[in-house]
């Protein structure tokens, strides 16, 4: 059974989701996510402990856990968010970071795909009983588009395809090369660096225009 908690936030979702789905399929809300590390359960284990199990944050339109990190450089470090889903037990961890985390941390991380660890940075992650030193891993995601099957079709696209949005406005800045993903979980939403939010003036759920190339 569910308790009270848990019926609001199923409510909540299931009305972020609606008001979604009544929105023209080209606008999109926009996300700003911090820095955060997709790892294995493997992982979780060297940094909370043997048998460690994480807390799904209350907001069910994300998948992100409350148990935070520290991401550490050689000039510092940063609090961080462990991301979902877990990776399998042979994925290394993926750590990624705005560009202006990245240079205040030390940590040489090169542009690319999200989940994407060729040729990235090394860093280190402290959780509260222990830390895994990362030979790699560490990136600057690139701009993305997150589509649920239904708006992509609509809008004809496909997975991997690329597109520009149009922030719109009197200021309206347009971004270029957007990667499009193409989901089956309802996620219909930009996904940019808190650099590029700021630098456009835009903040955490505005809405954004796609234009196909």
């Amino acid at each position: 059974m569910y308790d009270e908690k848990q019926i609001r936030q199923i409510a909540a979702a299931v009305l972020e989701v609606f008001k979604r789905c009544q929105k023209a399929p080209d606008l999109v809300s926009l996300g700003i996510p911090s820095a955060h590390i997709y790892c294995s359960q493997k992982t979780v284990e060297q940094l909370f402990g043997s048998h460690a199990q994480l807390t799904r944050a209350a907001d069910l339109n994300s998948f992100y856990y409350e148990e935070g990190v520290a991401i550490s450089g050689p000039k510092g470090s940063t609090h961080g968010y462990i991301f979902g889903p877990l990776l399998d037990d042979d994925q290394d961890p993926i750590i990624e970071l705005s560009r202006s985390e990245s240079e205040a941390l030390g940590i040489d991380a090169p542009v690319r795909e999200s989940l994407d660890d060729y040729q990235s940075g090394a860093c280190r992650i402290v959780g509260p009983l222990g830390a895994v030193a990362c030979a790699k891993g560490a990136i600057i995601p690139r701009r993305s588009l997150n589509l649920p099957d239904y708006a992509a079709e609509q809008l004809q696209l496909k997975d991997k395809d690329t597109v520009s949005v149009n922030t719109q406005g009197v200021d309206g800045t347009i971004f270029e090369n957007v990667i499009v993903n193409v989901t089956n979980d309802g996620r219909h939403e930009l996904l940019l660096t808190k650099d590029e939010a700021q630098a456009a003036g835009l903040k955490h759920g505005d809405d954004v225009k796609i234009m196909k190339k």
